[in-house]
C-alpha cells in the first residue's frame, strides 16, 4: 500500500470529521480530522476522477509536513464521496 493510499485508509476508517472547499482556480480540498487533531488534506481538479485524488499535507498542532502522494481509485471513491456529502449539507 503507498503511503497516499495509507493516509486516505485511515482517514476514511477513522477520521471524525471532513470539511471540503473549492478554490477559486476550481481545484478542490478535503480535510479530514483525525481523533487526536491531526489534519489531512486531499486534493484534486474538478475534472478529475476518483483516480485523481492527491494526499497533499498532514497537518498536526506542532508541524505540518508537506507530500504529494497519489491515491489510487479504490480509496479516491469515498474520497470523493465524502466531499459531495460535505458540499452539499
Amino acid at each position: 500500500m503507498s503511503l497516499g493510499d495509507y493516509l486516505a485508509h485511515k482517514a476514511i476508517t477513522i477520521g471524525t470529521g471532513a470539511r471540503a472547499t473549492i478554490a477559486p482556480q476550481g481545484g478542490i480540498r478535503l480535510t479530514i480530522r483525525f481523533p487526536d487533531g491531526m489534519m489531512q488534506h486531499f486534493e484534486r481538479l474538478p475534472t478529475g476522477t476518483c483516480a485523481d485524488w492527491r494526499a497533499t499535507e498532514l497537518e498536526g498542532s506542532t508541524a505540518t509536513l508537506i507530500i504529494n502522494e497519489p491515491v489510487a481509485e479504490k480509496w479516491g471513491h469515498p474520497l470523493t464521496l465524502i466531499t459531495r456529502h460535505v458540499l452539499t449539507r
